[in-house]
């Protein structure tokens, strides 16, 4: 894996990235089991949707990795597509909040 710079990424790098990916997914896993609890407990079509967003969240923050190391694609192709994912997640947490009607 290369960056934009055209460099090798450094074990250091691969570390960095790593770990900020492992802290995404778990903090996205958390907000997704507390909304699908909320969920649960109240009914609330806004949880459900809350829950969805935050899941289509951690399946964009997923994405990049998958795309580059098992599909071969390109960096910047893979970026563009998790960033892609992420922005419908934020636009459900969006509808979540003022778009549901209860």
């Amino acid at each position: 894996m290369e960056f934009y710079e055209g460099g090798e990424m450094s074990g250091l790098d691969d570390l960095l990235l790593l770990s900020s990916e492992a802290a995404i997914v778990a903090l996205c896993g958390v907000l997704v089991y507390v909304s699908m609890r909320a969920y649960r407990r109240n009914r609330s079509k806004s949880m459900l949707a809350m829950s969805i967003g935050f899941t289509v969240i951690l399946v964009g923050s997923l994405i990049e990795e998958s795309i580059v190391e098992i599909l071969g694609y390109q960096l910047i192709l893979a970026h563009a597509l998790e960033n892609s994912v992420v922005a419908v997640g934020l636009l459900i947490l969006v509808y979540s909040i003022y778009g549901v009607r209860e």
